[in-house]
């Protein structure tokens, strides 16, 4: 057959294995049985004859080719190298880095995905009226309605008129400032505070609600302590059960004075700042109690700060009887303010102290800072008890302005 012959050489020693050496063959070589030959080649086979001319390889390392020389070997190297190419050969070499390795300083140029990526670096942008972002620590314009589950605590809420806070079941009323006293409620509207005038909104605690000219009440009170200030013009205040004026403190306490000596029947302070807003703007003081009946002398005043807007001098032996003070204490300027005191009594010493039944007086107090109010009683020849607010102690604000006698 072309191309195929068979080889049949007598061995040395009359058979079983022997050595061949410099067979050539131009075809593939096959025993007379038709089974692969068993033959064995000692030596090392070059490269050219399809060998790699070596006679050991070295244990886990990538072979490459070397031409019609021997090969070369790349060693695995450091745990987590790769097999790279420069161009020329291969290598084992560390990963290239790659992915974002650093974060970049908070940036200023607000885009659609919040952030941007140059090379390794992560930059937040911060967010505006059209994009999503951070919270930065300049002015922000911030898109989008946002709920807030636990208590906003800031120093101040400014907002324009046309983004503004609701209040009650409508609203074009917006929080200004909010201060240590209190809170503040301006308005560039019409109406700047409208609760539905079907229910009635009751604001409770210690503080002031300052309210612009302009605002409009509803069904609006307050108790406690807590003052309900209408400041400037009272144009625009509606008339559906407004209540101007609000108690900033009731006591029903009895107390009376211990032995001689000018003793405190009744007080309370008043935040800075509660008539701090417009002339006019007013404080009401009402005190109602009683004298003891003896022979006894006694003296009965009422304080506005450092000034007795009453005093009743000392009256001889006014045994008996009820009596009530009533003042009100108007702003006319940041450090000066007007007071008329109105004295109704049953007991006929205190009718003939000189003025009764009216009084006036002229406070000088600096009206931003706090005021005391109080009602004292004094008995001139050690005597307790012998003047006693029996009934109660009322201090009121009222927003209105007034026009002075």
């Amino acid at each position: 057959m072309a191309n195929n012959f068979f080889l049949d050489l007598p061995l040395e020693g009359g058979g079983g294995a022997g050595t061949v050496t410099d067979v050539t063959a131009s075809s593939p070589l096959a025993s007379s049985g038709g089974t692969t030959p068993n033959i064995s080649l000692t030596g090392i086979v070059p490269v050219a004859n399809g060998g790699t001319g070596l006679a050991t390889l070295t244990a886990n390392n990538v072979i490459l080719g070397n031409g019609t020389s021997t090969p070369s070997f790349v060693a695995p190297s450091t745990s987590g190298n790769v097999l790279t190419s420069n161009g020329t050969t291969w290598q084992s070499t560390a990963p290239a880095a790659g992915g974002v390795t650093t974060m970049g300083t908070f940036g200023s140029t607000p885009n659609a995905d919040g952030a941007s990526i140059s090379g390794s670096t992560l930059t937040l942008q911060p967010a505006d009226a059209t994009n999503p972002g951070g919270i930065s620590t300049t002015t922000q314009t911030i898109a989008g309605a946002k709920t807030l589950t636990a208590t906003l605590t800031t120093r101040a809420l400014t907002p324009s008129a046309a983004n503004t806070y609701a209040v009650g079941t409508t609203s074009a009323a917006y929080i200004e400032a909010v201060t240590r006293d209190g809170f503040y409620i301006n308005s560039n509207y019409s109406y700047g505070m409208d609760f539905a005038s079907s229910s009635t909104r009751l604001l409770s605690g210690a503080g002031i609600l300052f309210m612009t000219a302009g605002a409009y009440c509803g069904n609006f009170f307050s108790n406690g302590n807590f003052v309900l200030r209408l400041g400037g013009a009272t144009a625009g205040i509606g008339s559906n059960n407004v209540a101007p004026r609000s108690i900033v403190y009731l006591s029903t306490a009895s107390v009376g004075n211990v032995g001689s000596g000018e003793d405190t029947l009744a007080t309370f302070t008043l935040p800075a700042s509660t008539l701090g807003l417009n002339n006019g703007q007013k404080i009401t003081l009402d005190a109602a109690g009683s004298f003891s009946a003896d022979i006894k002398d006694k003296r009965l005043k009422l304080h506005f700060g450092s000034t007795a807007i009453f005093d009743s001098g000392a009256m001889t032996a006014p045994s008996g009887g009820r009596w009530r003070i009533r003042a009100e204490v108007v702003r006319t300027s940041a450090t000066t303010q007007v007071a008329f005191v109105t004295v109704d009594t049953n007991n006929t010493v205190l009718q003939t102290v000189t003025g009764y039944p009216e009084f006036k007086a002229t406070p000088g107090e600096t009206l931003s800072g706090a005021i005391v109010v109080k009602c004292t009683g004094e008995n001139l020849t050690d005597a307790t008890n012998d003047v006693v607010v029996q009934d109660y102690f009322e201090v009121g604000y009222d927003g209105y302005a007034s026009a002075f006698p």
